[in-house]
């Protein structure tokens, strides 16, 4: 995955855990990354 395609995923993965909250999950570059694995 590249350019735009990662893009709207990254995207839409930080406005879930939006979503699910900070306590459930925290958003740092570290738990996006095991997110999108």
């Amino acid at each position: 995955m590249r350019g735009k395609e990662l893009d709207t995923l990254i995207e839409h993965e930080l406005q879930l855990m939006l979503l699910e909250g900070f306590d459930k999950s925290p958003i740092s570059a570290k738990a996006l990354h095991i997110r999108l694995k």
